[in-house]
């Protein structure tokens, strides 16, 4: 029997019957006054429009990935939502003193994995410097589906440790709060009032807005303060904009990203498949992750700590949806988004809408065939060992893609003309239990950990990817685009 977009509420029926545990029922109120418009930049309309509709083509499942469920595999989600109802924080003696935050709608809810998880690390830099527990949800889906927060994240931001020389509050579960920090002891707040109140615009960059913020929610003297409303970090923010750019020197040595860590099905899917990834090329630096057996803490090292698989290069090639998406991106003279525009990345990329020549140079970068492909990835591995002649030789080759079949022969047969051989994608893997739920941050944390990157400068995936791989150590020159 098969279930299509296994909503929460879904689990929470099916626990009594599966497990004794109870938990708080998963429910959100607080949902933003409809009087209050939300903050807007001046910009196109029809650009906003447009990318309103693009959003879900950075949806977390592809072909693959698909929202549909086994009702045995039920357990594993009851089991994460136990795991994060046990978090040690969720007790009243661990929340005596404590001083909280809540982001009742967060600009990106109902989009893709990625687009929410950039909002989410940001958001949770503004409670850690106003010195209060960042409070984290399901994640919400663009098919509106919900997920326990830890099926993906397991750091800082979903209610993991930080490191002890931080002395950071932990984040909460939103189902804690509401029993910490019950209405009457909250103060609610309208961001769109605030934002006119902290005087600020479009004007400032990223790092500016996040530390007036931070000032400001840490200057309150209530315990629980809820802010209402929109408008954070919008999607312009985001494309190619110098004002997200910004904050990368400070947030790049920030604990929620030097200790981020994904959730233990993620790890336990890596470990598991790392024979295949690198033909058995494993080595001490590229053990695998030590991971709880219990539904114990997830507490890993700093990402700093992990080699990378020296032997393999990851891909990310976008196809479906991005069939349509690369010409609407196109016609907007689109830049690459988010970390893809840190400075000191090899590859950049300006739009030129001087010509129909110069605008078509974006399908290159965004819809590259399989001959592109091979030709890009010969440039670029002539270029990583030019540039690290003791580098073991990459053999294997990752692609992260939802493409289909007949690209992906296409793909094997200009690979194979390059001497490139052993192209694996997800169907090579072996997924157990809730590690399916979780297959596109598989690809994300092996794309991480490659030698080599190659992705979509576009692509907030692959942003995701770069920004991680530059706080793992990983060179500059070894993330790539199109």
């Amino acid at each position: 029997m098969r279930l299509l977009s296994l909503p929460l509420k879904l689990v929470a029926q099916a626990r009594h019957a599966l497990s004794s545990y109870s938990y708080l029922p998963v429910t959100e109120n607080g949902v933003p006054s409809p009087d209050t418009p939300p903050r807007r930049r001046r910009v196109e309309l029809a650009f906003l429009v447009v990318f309103a509709i693009a959003i879900p083509a950075t949806v977390l499942w592809d072909l693959r990935h698909s929202t549909t469920i086994d009702l045995v595999n039920l357990p594993d989600l009851v089991s994460i939502q136990h795991y994060e109802g046990s978090l040690p924080q969720h007790t009243m003696s661990a929340s005596v003193g404590g001083r909280y935050v809540r982001f009742v709608s967060q600009h990106h809810w109902g989009a893709g994995f990625n687009n929410l998880w950039e909002e989410v690390i940001l958001l949770n830099e503004i409670a850690l410097r106003a010195d209060r527990a960042y409070t984290f949800r399901t994640y919400v889906l663009s098919d509106m589906s919900e997920w326990p927060s830890n099926v993906f994240m397991s750091g800082p931001s979903a209610g993991g440790p930080y490191p002890p020389e931080w002395n950071a509050r932990p984040s909460i579960s939103a189902e804690w709060w509401n029993v910490i920090c019950p209405p009457a002891r909250r103060r609610q707040i309208s961001s769109d009032r605030a934002w006119e109140e902290l005087a600020l615009g479009d004007k400032f960059d990223g790092e500016e807005v996040v530390a007036k913020w931070a000032k400001y929610l840490r200057d309150m003297p209530e315990a629980c303060v809820e802010i209402d409303g929109r408008g954070f970090f919008d999607l312009d923010f985001w494309f190619g904009s110098a004002r997200s750019v910004a904050i990368w020197p400070t947030l790049s040595k920030s604990p929620i990203l030097t200790h981020h860590a994904w959730s233990k099905p993620v790890y336990r899917a890596v470990s598991n498949n790392l024979p295949i990834l690198t033909g058995n090329k494993t080595t001490h630096d590229t053990e695998k992750f030590v991971l709880p057996e219990d539904d114990g803490q997830l507490s890993l090292p700093p990402l700093k700590i992990y080699k990378p698989l020296h032997n393999l290069a990851a891909l990310h090639i976008r196809r479906g949806d991005y069939e349509g998406h690369c010409w609407i991106l196109r016609h907007f003279d689109a830049p690459y988004a988010a970390w893809n525009v840190i400075p000191g990345l090899p590859d950049t990329y300006k739009p030129d809408n001087s010509s129909e020549d110069t605008k078509s140079r974006i399908l290159e970068h965004c819809l590259p065939s399989p001959q592109q492909v091979a030709g890009r990835v010969e440039r670029a591995m002539k270029d990583y060992l030019a540039q690290n002649p003791r580098a073991e030789r990459i053999d294997h080759f990752y692609v992260m893609t939802n493409a289909n079949e007949d690209y992906l022969t296409e793909l094997r047969t200009a690979m194979g003309a390059l001497d490139f051989h052993n192209v694996l994608t997800w169907r090579d893997l072996t997924f157990v239990g809730s590690e399916k739920f979780a297959g596109q941050i598989v690809d994300m944390e092996i794309g991480i950990r490659a030698a080599l990157f190659i992705g979509n400068g576009f692509s907030t995936l692959t942003s995701t990817v770069v920004a991680l791989r530059l706080v793992r150590g990983a060179p500059m020159n070894s993330s790539r685009f199109w």
